[in-house]
């Protein structure tokens, strides 16, 4: 998804929200683009592919701590047998923002959020 932003100066990949301050940055992008838009979804960089319900970020690989608290309730989905191992961004109706986790291979009305590392 964000792959095709990369370049001999640059690697870009889904955002990684490992701070409060961050997630309240992409808030507000993803609340313009909704509003602008229409978007409904943000694809984040965190997935429980490897290994069924332990959330880890796809990029630098470290295991999500910040965001045990952004899920929505009822989300991520801990039963075995579910194929639900990539996340999102979403916003309820009071405009607040929380994640979410779906299939990724699920054709949604979504769009990722990217993060762009700057090579040395």
């Amino acid at each position: 998804m964000c792959e095709d932003y990369s370049d001999e100066h640059s690697i870009a990949f889904l955002a990684e929200v490992t701070w409060e301050s961050l997630h309240h940055f992409l808030s507000g992008v993803a609340e313009f683009e909704s509003v602008f838009h229409s978007v409904e979804g943000w694809f984040i960089g965190l997935s429980d592919s490897s290994d069924e319900g332990s959330w880890t970020w796809m990029y630098s690989g470290f295991p999500s701590e910040y965001g045990d608290v952004q899920w929505w309730p009822g989300h991520p989905d801990y039963s075995f047998a579910n194929h639900k191992d990539c996340a999102m961004m979403t916003k309820n109706y009071d405009h607040m923002y929380g994640w979410v986790d779906v299939p990724c291979d699920q054709k949604l009305f979504a769009t990722p959020i990217c993060q762009l590392r700057i090579l040395q």
